[in-house]
């Protein structure tokens, strides 16, 4: 835009303004210098420089994109920060770190088999992950060692939680057996930190952790060097050993029939130790005085016979005429 310039005759001069009589007949204030003293009646020209206008709704577009831009990456951080550490046993052992929305970060096999089977895996997601760590394994012939192979999978939260996540990678898997035609016993629940934690220190997995504590609590092992070289399912086997064991040992067969006297010393059972000598054992039971007679008689029946009691009727008979004879 070109300059434009105001002339006319200086009629008053202020601190501020200078004011000219145009050609037009109209007055014009204009800005003063500071070391503009003109004259009245003179003529006077101001050069008039084009102002600027602002493009407000350009600047208003910048700063609507640049606070996109922070919210989106204030967003992607959230997103990119780990919110679940899974891990996962078959006999390939595996780690994965996945964000809130279930964003595979980073993965590591926790033994020499899990390093061989996330080797080739290349996965955006949590489920698509899981469903090609059990494909992998498959092919690797790591369910076919055992006649029901277990998959046991601890999620660990590092915040807050949702339950689905449990469900989500269940189905995952059992889906990714179904298409294979696998059967094994597939295992998922929630673990806590302290325990992910205190498994590292013992260079375990924490599935793995969890059982070798419970062997531990019941006495089974009491050394990691114990359990070394032996699958979770093997550790789990040894546990239903140990329960079977102890409720054999409280079976009622086991449990010894012997009583103690006042003094403290255990009377043997008499009906066990006649038994074991083949003879019949004494009752201890007393007889009841108030049986009735007709039961008597009926047990008597039994063991005399019907000839036993004609013969008491014929006595009978006998001395009822002896005594009309006398009469």
């Amino acid at each position: 835009m070109k300059e434009k310039n105001i002339e006319g005759i200086v009629m008053k001069v202020t601190k501020e303004h200078i004011v000219l009589l145009t050609e037009s007949g109209s007055f014009r204030n204009i800005p003063r210098g500071k070391n503009e003293v003109p004259l009245l009646g003179q003529h006077f020209q101001y050069n008039l420089r084009p102002q600027k206008i602002v493009n407000w709704k350009k600047y208003t577009l910048i700063a609507a994109v640049l606070l996109m831009t922070i919210i989106s990456v204030s967003m992607m951080e959230i997103k990119s920060n780990p919110a679940y550490i899974i891990v996962v046993d078959i006999n390939p052992s595996i780690e994965i770190l996945v964000s809130r929305d279930l964003k595979i970060i980073k993965s590591r096999g926790l033994n020499s088999d899990g390093k061989e089977v996330i080797d080739s895996i290349v996965a955006d997601n949590l489920n698509a992950y899981m469903s090609k760590i059990i494909n992998k394994s498959i092919e690797k012939g790591y369910l076919d060692n055992e006649d029901l192979p277990l998959i046991t999978t601890s999620v660990i939260p590092l915040g807050e939680h949702e339950e689905e996540i449990l469900v989500d990678i269940k189905e995952s898997v059992e889906e990714s057996l179904k298409n294979n035609e696998k059967i094994a016993d597939v295992e998922v629940a929630f673990d806590s930190k302290v325990h992910y934690e205190e498994a590292n220190e013992l260079g375990i997995s924490v599935n793995y952790y969890k059982e070798y504590t419970d062997l531990i609590e019941r006495g089974v092992v009491e050394n990691i060097e114990e359990t070394k070289g032996k699958s979770i399912n093997q550790l789990k086997q040894m546990k239903n050993e140990n329960s079977l064991k102890k409720r054999q040992e409280i079976s009622p067969r086991n449990i010894p029939n012997n009583k103690s006297n006042k003094n403290g010393n255990k009377v043997p059972n008499i009906k066990n130790r006649e038994e074991n000598n083949g003879k019949k054992p004494i009752s201890t039971k007393k007889k009841n005085s108030l049986v009735p007679r007709v039961d008597r008689i009926l047990n008597r029946e039994k063991i005399e016979g019907p000839s036993g009691l004609n013969i008491k009727n014929e006595n009978r008979n006998g001395k009822n005429e002896n005594r009309n004879g006398k009469n």
